[in-house]
């Protein structure tokens, strides 16, 4: 597996989990204007910091994504028909044997592994702007109303096409994954 790849994939998820974290944060516990601030003060240090925390969530957050999607993994893979058959190779034997492969399967996955969290991660964003747009005065006035239907309705639109784009992709990793099985067995 490329490492800067795998490095990308889990810090764009981190990223994501920290937008709607700090959304959260941002309306009940901590003020955004002094965090920013501080973060704008010590540049270098802000970055590494903020990339090691993502980094860190990103892991984390990799390994509970799937769980939840799980079932409908296993749908896609079944009506693709991704069944190892009994005595072939698992899929690590298979990688490693073929590197150029591994390299292609690599690349399709780590689309799919963006595709996957940023399904998971856009509502959390969506509704954590919402409360942030409600939390900090309770004026609802029809221009906060308004701009927070806006917000909700682009953020549906945009998990709508996200889900769409998740369920082709692993449609189409689950077709290769297939293939691997059937030309390398």
């Amino acid at each position: 597996m490329n490492t800067t790849a795998l490095l990308v994939d889990i810090l764009i998820i981190g990223i994501q989990v920290l937008i709607w974290i700090f959304g959260v944060l941002s309306s009940f516990v901590i003020n955004p204007k002094e965090t920013l601030s501080y973060f704008s003060e010590f540049s270098w240090l802000s970055i590494l910091l903020i990339l090691v925390t993502a980094y860190s969530i990103g892991i984390i957050f990799d390994y509970i994504i799937p769980g939840i999607l799980k079932p409908l993994e296993k749908k896609i893979d079944k009506k693709n028909n991704v069944v190892k058959k009994k005595g072939s190779k698992n899929v690590i034997d298979i990688l490693h044997d073929n590197p150029n492969t591994h390299k292609f399967l690599d690349n399709h996955f780590s689309r799919v592994r963006i595709a996957r969290a940023t399904l998971f991660n856009l509502p959390l964003i969506t509704l954590s702007i919402i409360i942030f747009l409600f939390s900090n005065d309770l004026d609802f006035s029809w221009e906060k109303i308004l701009n927070g239907s806006i917000i909700l309705l682009l953020g549906g639109v945009l998990t709508i096409a996200s889900f769409k784009s998740w369920v082709k992709r692993k449609k189409v990793y689950s077709n290769y994954v297939r293939r691997a099985y059937e030309l390398l067995d």
